[in-house]
């Protein structure tokens, strides 16, 4: 005969299983089966001895529906701090600041760009819009050889930055004739500059 003894498992069982369906998506699989194990087991249970004609319960059945409760309390509790934990470290790799993970792990910061060397070939696309130059070659001084025709390359509108780098590289002293060149970039016409005061231009 149905009792409030059995009510109070059913409840029990009822409470049990519904930790399996917590809506917190860092619940693990597999205390969400064994919740829904043990619950339906006590559901079970509760019919089995529903339908007995006399069953003698302990009066701790009275107090077993608290039992589920606290469970899914605790288990709720440290799954919502596990989730801020990854939302936190999520958030900090977004933005490359340094975030404390689940785990204690620290996200490295993001180094800032190198300084550009102003010897480099600058991106074609953000060439700046400069006059052309005559093509007029002026006797380079005291020239020979390759240094003569690194001269006669300063005056073609037609020398691209990276030759010009190429030439600052090798004949410094022609910064200024390179940092008059159309196709210098301003990183290397700030280089040209500073040969120029420094009396190392030609």
């Amino acid at each position: 005969m149905w009792s409030i003894y059995d009510t109070m498992i059913l409840l029990t069982g009822i409470l049990t299983a519904a930790i399996a369906v917590i809506p917190i998506r860092t619940i693990e699989p597999k205390t969400r089966v064994l919740a829904g194990v043990i619950g339906g087991a006590v559901i079970v249970l509760s019919v089995i001895l529903g339908s007995l004609q006399s069953f003698v319960y302990p009066s701790i059945v009275f107090v077993a529906p608290v039992i589920p409760l606290l469970a899914a309390g605790a288990i709720a509790k440290s799954a919502l701090d596990t989730q801020k934990h990854q939302d936190a470290a999520a958030q900090g790799h977004h933005q490359g600041t340094p975030q404390q993970g689940a785990a204690g792990y620290t996200m490295p910061k993001v180094n800032p760009p190198a300084a550009p060397n102003p010897l480099a070939a600058p991106n074609p696309l953000a060439a700046e819009t400069v006059d052309p130059v005559v093509d007029v070659a002026a006797p380079v001084p005291g020239g020979d050889g390759g240094r003569d025709e690194a001269w006669s390359a300063l005056f073609r509108s037609d020398t691209t930055a990276e030759h010009l780098a190429q030439i600052a590289g090798e004949h410094p002293e022609f910064a200024s004739q390179i940092a008059a060149h159309p196709n210098a970039y301003p990183g290397l016409r700030a280089w040209a500059q500073s040969q120029t005061a420094s009396g190392g231009a030609a």
